[in-house]
């Protein structure tokens, strides 16, 4: 069962060292200063669908560091170091801490769909993913918010609705692993 386990970890993560234990104290560290009662490895997982767990990484469009954090994004929340795995761990959950609470003040409180509209905000921007929530009659599901994500980003929804399912597959795989 394990080797099938392993197998299913390289499928659906690529390389296995993205499931060391390397980063594992910073990202039960935040999430549980930031998301107590939620299972830590949501955000690692998140941190592999962002960069890999690479904290050097750096997107085409300027994000930064293992959570690769925008420049305005960092700015905004005091990161100056976003290359230090620390710093760009503790300043990914406080924004996803800041969008989730966006979204509860909307009514949002089921989980998992809380953490799939704050990883999709994470992603595409508050601004997309609350259009597409009013298109998709402010319904709190994230499968239909999704379909019509594609009438407000346009070729870049299919980024952001693979990027949740990435980070979905990652955290069950790390969960089960």
């Amino acid at each position: 069962m394990r080797a099938l386990v392993a197998v299913l970890l390289v499928l659906v993560a690529g390389p296995l060292w993205a499931f060391s234990a390397k980063y594992d104290l910073h990202f039960k560290r935040w999430a549980e200063a930031y998301f107590p009662g939620y299972d830590w490895r949501w955000f690692k997982a998140q941190g592999m669908a962002e960069s890999g767990l690479r904290p050097q990484a750096v997107s085409p469009c300027g994000a930064m560091g293992l959570m690769q954090i925008m420049p305005s994004t960092a700015k905004e929340l005091g990161l100056r170091r976003p290359f230090v795995p620390e710093l760009s761990i503790e300043a990914g959950i406080r924004y996803d801490r800041k969008l989730w609470r966006a979204w509860r003040k909307k009514g949002l409180k089921a989980y998992p769909e809380d953490l799939y509209f704050t990883f999709a905000s994470y992603n595409a921007g508050l601004g997309h993913i609350e259009k597409a929530w009013r298109l998709a009659k402010r319904v709190f599901c994230w499968a239909r918010v999704a379909i019509r994500l594609g009438k407000v980003t346009g070729r870049r929804a299919s980024e952001t609705i693979s990027y949740v399912h990435r980070i979905r597959a990652y955290y069950w795989a790390l969960k089960y692993a």
